[in-house]
């Protein structure tokens, strides 16, 4: 809400004055492009100094300039608001492109003097949750941290797509599971479009059965479900004189089996045609981004009009974990900092971007609810981090519960497909087992319960799969006790597998060098042990050890294993 709003005397929303204050400074400051508090401070004490400047104590710094924005304070003097909302206010016009005005200071000192008087205890501060027990919305825009160059990248091609230069006409935005698309788009794009003086008529919808009805039903049309799907007219009669932006989010489900290829043939098609009055972004999963490329206009915007999502950075981790706090008026002790950041950074072997786990961010965000809800007092100290048992403690929690959701019979093949990404060591250590995508659903598909089950095990965050390949959601999930009997029960098996793995991948890169073929006992062995889910190469490795042995004697004297029945003689 700008400024003249206020001058207009719309109702406060949303709770108290101060929370209001903050929410309306806050989307002053996204309008003005969300430039540095430090830049913005130092550009306020310059035209304070113009106008006659004021006591240097009386200057806004930029910690208390995050103070308003966060909503733990009100400035005590409104001379010390008043260079910041000039500032922001010129930047913000600046950006939409026409003349700069002066802020409506009339409104302001009304909302102003209506914070001071609200009493600080009914803010809320100290009983707001920093992190949402379900998933982030627009509600959730204050306490949404460590995105903000993605956030940046996003708003610079949406703006893009409304000119002439767009690169394409579709923009595409693909990640990891769980590297936090949705939260993105909902906490952080959706509000930003929305701050921007009106340009923007945003929506949302998840993609998945029926979708022209759900592209109906969000229009507001009453067009019957004909190829076209909604008529074009209503999408221009609900957008207005602002450009239309259609957000599909989880576009992979379009390629889900339930979906009726018509349906779906038909919403893409209707898609495409939004996309010559409006803009459309779609989120998609990096492992089903091949269901793109049947459709040109589709490949051409993967190819030439996509960002892609990549696990946070350190920083980016750090404010995750203490900004939400800090919003709320409470901190999080530095021990407990670096605590958090060495557990999710124990599987990276270096820290950069390439080795990142894009599970992190799922295993941080469930651990910092459970840190905020065991601390004492306005911080979050090594005790609370002690009482969870830390990032592992809180996955550990969380497997336990999705198991028990799970059927018997979902449980047997659950835990089938969490072994597969496990995998014990020769000096008896186990890690998780990156795992091909393909490899992962070729199993599940001899599973009762199918590609679905994967796909659960996603959502419930256990599993995470990129544009290749499957694993764990993180090394904290290997402290799961259950998992841990597992592995200890099938040592031998899972010692076996990657031994056989890892030699036909050296037999593999030697052109398949029979004299690394196993023989007799060895081969005997490996057979009995062999999974029947194995890769490809490990298969053929196996029968071509086989094929080899039976040059000889086709029952091994020793054993008496017939090496027939592992190539079908």
């Amino acid at each position: 809400m700008t400024t003249e709003d206020i001058g207009n005397g719309r109702q406060l929303q949303g709770g108290s004055a101060r929370s209001e204050f903050a929410r309306r400074l806050s989307a002053l400051h996204r309008a003005a492009g969300a430039p540095s508090l430090r830049n913005v401070a130092m550009l306020a004490q310059l035209r304070a100094n113009e106008t006659g400047g004021q006591a240097r104590s009386a200057l806004a710094s930029a910690q208390r300039i995050s103070d308003w924005l966060s909503g733990r304070n009100v400035p005590a003097r409104f001379e010390s608001l008043l260079p910041v909302l000039q500032v922001l206010g010129a930047r913000a016009k600046r950006r939409t492109g026409t003349a700069g005005e002066a802020v409506n200071t009339r409104a302001w000192r009304m909302l102003w003097t209506a914070a001071r008087s609200s009493p600080a205890d009914t803010t809320g501060a100290t009983t707001q949750r920093p992190y949402p027990a379900g998933e982030y919305t627009e509600q959730h825009e204050a306490i949404f941290f460590g995105r903000r160059r993605a956030l940046t990248a996003l708003l610079t091609m949406v703006r893009m797509s409304a000119t002439p230069q767009r690169p394409a006409d579709v923009i595409v935005l693909t990640g990891a599971s769980g590297v936090g698309k949705t939260s993105l788009l909902r906490a952080a794009l959706v509000p930003a479009l929305r701050s921007e003086g009106g340009r923007w008529a945003v929506t949302m919808l998840t993609a998945g059965r029926d979708p022209l009805a759900t592209a109906v039903r969000t229009f507001g049309g009453t067009t019957e479900l004909a190829v076209g799907g909604p008529d074009l007219e209503v999408v221009r009669q609900w957008a207005g004189e602002a450009r239309p932006v259609l957000i599909v989010d989880q576009f992979e489900r379009l390629y889900r089996p339930e979906i009726d290829p018509t349906e779906r043939a038909a919403f893409l098609i209707w898609l495409k045609q939004v996309a010559t009055i409006g803009t459309v972004l779609i989120s998609i999963r990096s492992d089903d981004l091949v269901s793109c490329a049947q459709y040109p206009w589709l490949a051409d915007a993967v190819q030439h009009n996509s960002f892609t999502l990549n696990p946070m950075l350190r920083p980016e981790l750090t404010s995750v974990i203490v900004g939400p706090v800090r919003s709320c008026g409470a901190a999080v002790d530095p021990g407990v900092v670096d605590l958090l950041l060495n557990a999710l950074e124990s599987d990276r072997p270096i820290l950069d971007r390439a080795a990142a786990n894009p599970g992190e961010l799922a295993v941080l965000s469930a651990t910092m609810q459970s840190l905020w809800a065991a601390h004492t007092g306005d911080r979050i100290d090594i005790a609370a981090y002690r009482k969870i048992g830390g990032p592992a403690g809180e996955m550990a929690r969380i497997a336990e519960r999705r198991w028990a959701e799970l059927t018997p019979d979902e449980q047997t093949d659950a835990r089938q497909l969490l072994l597969t990404l496990t995998t014990v060591h020769r000096d008896g250590s186990y890690s998780r087992r990156r795992t091909p995508t393909t490899d992962l659903l070729r199993i599940a598909a001899r599973t009762g319960s199918g590609r679905d089950l994967v796909d659960r095990l996603i959502r419930m965050r256990l599993i995470v799969v990129e544009v290749r390949h499957a694993d764990l959601v993180h090394d904290t999930l290997l402290h799961w006790d259950r998992l841990r009997g597992w592995i200890m029960e099938n040592r031998a098996f899972l010692l076996w597998r990657q031994r056989i793995e890892d030699d036909a991948a050296e037999w593999c890169s030697a052109d398949r060098d029979p004299g690394l073929l196993y023989r007799s006992g060895r081969l005997t062995t490996a057979i009995r042990h062999a999974d029947p889910t194995a890769s490809i190469a490990a298969t053929e490795f196996l029968r071509a050890s086989a094929r080899t042995e039976l040059g000889g004697p086709a029952v091994d004297r020793q054993t008496g294993y017939d090496y027939r029945k592992v190539v079908g003689q």
